[in-house]
């Protein structure tokens, strides 16, 4: 099954051009982080982290943040000096989503919303674009790139719909077509079969279970399973906090001041742990310090931990590591990432808490 096939299955159903979400190919982290640091299969020199917090939103950050330092270039750009970003070589402003224009939705979603900027960029901010543009022409890709602004290239994008940017925003509002209904009854499904598949054809046909199918984590079944009896989730969400982003924000550190635990009050009392205990929760690969909170949703046998953590404060590495979870996180590619798509596992590592 390659891009090829996919391409001609979507067809068979749509009548849109195949977009990039489709057919684009993801480096696998973990591999790539290897690769920074040993150089196999080969040397990865360099990296652009654009609106990425990789200390902070991938596994075993220790080794993240080893591979970051083994490279001989590295940009990162935000709007906020992230711990991502002070370890970072170049650190190019980013407008903020106030500072720029937005055209959404194009080749995603059956619908598109836009917006101009509310302001002129402060000081030296500039949107993405011009960052991959600028790169592009440097890279003698003058051809891909006709357009001087980011309005420009909405134009371009907006061409179909015989409009401009401006004349979009300044337009009505439209409401597209409603999607008709049950057009699976027309030409099946985008699969091989063309039926909705439990049993996964392209699955079996790459080698792989075509059933979903469960498999215990393989350190669960070994000695280590005494040492670390409970099981780990995290990656749970905040209402306060959007994944790593407002740390750095004092009217959001005041609702949310501390990086939170629950456990279960039974688990609590077993451990001589109290409610609002600071504490250690401790895995094979490392340990991360969070305050408690009871708990009656949670298992005894589970501890959920908030990710996304840093102490904007501070500016040493250990404030990037003291309770982020990623830290207590493996992402070992034998035991610790799915065969077939390479995710890790964020909800059931083994763990052990202790009162800090």
């Amino acid at each position: 099954m390659g891009v090829g096939d996919i391409e001609q299955l979507v067809k068979k159903v749509s009548d849109k051009p195949v977009n990039g979400i489709w057919l684009v190919g993801f480096a696998h982290a973990a591999s790539v982080f290897r690769a920074m640091i040993n150089g196999d299969p080969y040397p990865v020199k360099a990296l652009l982290t654009i609106a990425k917090n990789p200390l902070l939103t991938y596994p075993n950050a220790r080794q993240t943040y080893e591979a970051l330092m083994r490279l001989d270039l590295h940009v990162a750009k935000d709007v906020f000096m992230t711990p991502t970003c002070r370890v970072a070589d170049y650190v190019p402003p980013a407008a903020c989503s106030f500072e720029k224009p937005l055209l959404y939705g194009v080749e995603i979603f059956p619908f598109l919303h836009g917006g101009e900027a509310a302001i002129d960029p402060l000081y030296e901010r500039k949107p993405e674009f011009y960052l991959w543009r600028e790169l592009g022409i440097r890279l003698g890709q003058e051809n891909y790139w006709p357009w001087k602004t980011l309005e420009e290239a909405y134009d371009w994008r907006l061409e179909p719909l015989g409009m401009t940017f401006k004349e979009f925003m300044a337009g009505t509002a439209h409401d597209s077509p409603p999607l008709p209904m049950k057009k699976y009854e027309v030409n099946g499904f985008s699969t091989p079969t063309g039926k909705y598949e439990l049993y996964c054809t392209t699955l079996k046909e790459l080698g792989y279970d075509p059933l979903p199918s469960y498999k215990e984590p393989d350190a669960f079944a070994t000695d280590m399973a005494n040492d670390f009896p409970l099981m780990l989730i995290s990656g749970c969400r905040s209402h306060v906090f959007y994944h790593s982003q407002g740390r750095q924000l004092e009217s959001l550190l005041k609702k949310s001041p501390d990086p939170m635990a629950q456990i279960s009050p039974k688990t609590g009392k077993q451990f001589g742990i109290a409610n609002g205990d600071w504490v250690w929760i401790e895995t094979p690969v490392g340990k991360a310090k969070f305050r408690c909170e009871y708990s009656q949703d949670m298992t005894p046998q589970v501890i959920q931990a908030e990710h996304g953590w840093w102490f904007t404060e501070e500016d040493s590495v250990e404030s990037f590591f003291r309770s982020n979870v990623n830290v207590i996180i493996d992402d070992n590619l034998d035991t610790c990432c799915d065969p077939v798509s390479g995710g890790y596992v964020f909800r059931g590592q083994m763990c052990k808490v202790y009162k800090a």
